[in-house]
């Protein structure tokens, strides 16, 4: 519901702005009263379950994380080796622990709209997109399954 609320104020100044949310969940029909009674419907899309959610990261300008906590940030992690670059809570836990403020995405403070919002304007005319994207994707690699496998490796020969 924040991100919709923060996206009604946005639109204000552009209303050509989308919004993109992919996912089901329990407050699923409260936002879509929200969008409909804010006439947001040509703003704000929601996409229900997405099976293969790339094309989306792919595509998008930029993804928004704006969850409270989000453990262990797996989306984040997924937005990241998509290189698609990321405007983020500083949530804890999860995004704190992952996203870098101006090193490999932008955060705001959870849950306050005056933050979301500074901050939303300077993502959206950010000029060193390309080395927090490098950066993000780096994040990513850290999260591999050969990664994961050579720090198992490692760990069992030192058992040994």
């Amino acid at each position: 519901m924040f991100l919709c609320k923060a996206f009604k104020e946005l639109v204000k100044e552009n209303d050509n702005i989308k919004l993109i949310i992919a996912g089901s969940g329990e407050e699923k029909k409260k936002l879509k009263i929200f969008i409909d009674k804010n006439k947001l419907s040509k703003n704000i899309i929601l996409l229900g379950y997405i099976k293969n959610i790339y094309p989306y990261f792919v595509n998008s300008k930029g993804f928004i994380l704006p969850s409270l906590w989000e453990d262990p940030g797996f989306v984040l992690i997924e937005a990241s080796h998509c290189r698609t670059p990321i405007l983020s809570s500083n949530a804890w836990p999860g995004p704190v622990e992952l996203i870098k403020d101006n090193f490999n995405g932008v955060t705001f403070k959870s849950n306050n709209l005056e933050s979301f919002l500074r901050k939303f304007e300077y993502f959206n005319h950010l000029i060193n997109i390309k080395d927090l994207q490098l950066n993000s994707l780096k994040l990513s690699k850290k999260f591999s399954c050969f990664n994961h496998f050579s720090s198992f490796s490692k760990l069992l020969r030192k058992e040994a």
